[in-house]
């Protein structure tokens, strides 16, 4: 993924001229580096920024390489908040292990103001739904749905890093995916959208063992603990005993707790003792706005003159 622009770009990005683009570069207003030649070259997640905290419309975009059928789809998907087209174009990018396309096409969304919990909801797992029906159709075999959920994941944390955070909140989680699960770009999607809110977050990566997420837990005491279990291969009396004894140490300190995925899913949040059992990435951050009672960063205008 291209992570620096141009004085070009980013006024194509911003729909302004190169003149105001280097005028503010030159105030100090939008920050870049330059190359041994003089050229100025600015980071995106510094333009994201920008834009984010001075109100600024990102009007202008660069649209990802795809076919001209596809292209208008994608435009006419994002226009009208049609995603299942899009879900449809990432789904022929990622069952060609086309990490490159799935990292444009991700970062064409997120430069379209199409939220990222939108973006993970209603394009990535739709498109990921899909692509495991088609393997259990035996329709694509197992080495494609692996090359295709490995390249969905790549482009993933590549968007990751031009993400826009607000300012931090003090708040900490961790998220984990449960003792046998190995499927993590659930969690990681978590992870990211917790970060964006202001999160300090710790990720505790693949198959964490009950005893160690317990023994972390009661030694840093996170404000929230987020636990994915997708297919986890243990029984449901084991997962339910386990989470219930987590969920009362966290409950222990204040701390709020969330189960996600679709094992955890088959559970109510009685049964599991959690604050809640989360559907998608967006109940699980309006959940947390709510409850942590987080508000929106004071936004400011910028002086165009």
């Amino acid at each position: 993924m291209k992570t620096q622009l141009s004085t070009k770009e980013v006024a194509s990005l911003l729909n302004i001229t190169e003149t105001t683009v280097k005028r503010w570069s030159e105030a100090g207003k939008l920050p870049c580096t330059k190359t041994l030649g003089g050229h100025r070259k600015f980071y995106i997640n510094d333009i994201l920024k920008f834009a984010e905290e001075n109100s600024f419309p990102i009007t202008g975009v660069i649209p990802p390489p795809l076919s001209s059928k596809q292209l208008k789809n994608l435009e006419f998907g994002v226009y009208t908040k049609n995603y299942q087209l899009v879900a449809d174009i990432f789904k022929i990018e990622a069952l060609q292990g086309d990490k490159a396309g799935l990292e444009n096409l991700l970062l064409y969304l997120y430069r379209n103001h199409v939220q990222f919990t939108t973006i993970i909801d209603e394009v990535l797992h739709p498109a990921l739904a899909r692509i495991g029906e088609l393997w259990q159709e035996k329709t694509i075999d197992v080495d494609q749905e692996h090359l295709s959920s490995t390249a969905v994941k790549e482009a993933l944390i590549r968007l990751g890093s031009v993400l826009f955070h607000k300012n931090p909140n003090g708040l900490n989680a961790i998220c984990a995916c449960v003792e046998g699960e190995l499927h993590d770009i659930g969690i990681i999607a978590i992870s990211y959208a917790l970060e964006i809110e202001g999160f300090q977050v710790t990720s505790l990566g693949i198959d964490t063992p009950f005893k160690s997420l317990k023994t972390y837990i009661q030694k840093h005491k996170p404000k929230l603990v987020c636990l994915s279990a997708t297919s986890p291969e243990i029984p449901k009396s084991k997962f339910k005993e386990a989470v219930r004894e987590i969920a009362e140490l966290t409950h222990s300190y204040n701390g709020k707790i969330i189960c996600g995925g679709i094992y955890s899913n088959l559970f109510a949040k009685e049964d599991l003792q959690v604050d809640l059992i989360a559907y998608s990435t967006t109940d699980t951050i309006e959940f947390v706005k709510n409850v942590f009672k987080l508000k929106p960063g004071k936004k400011h205008k910028i002086n165009n003159k």
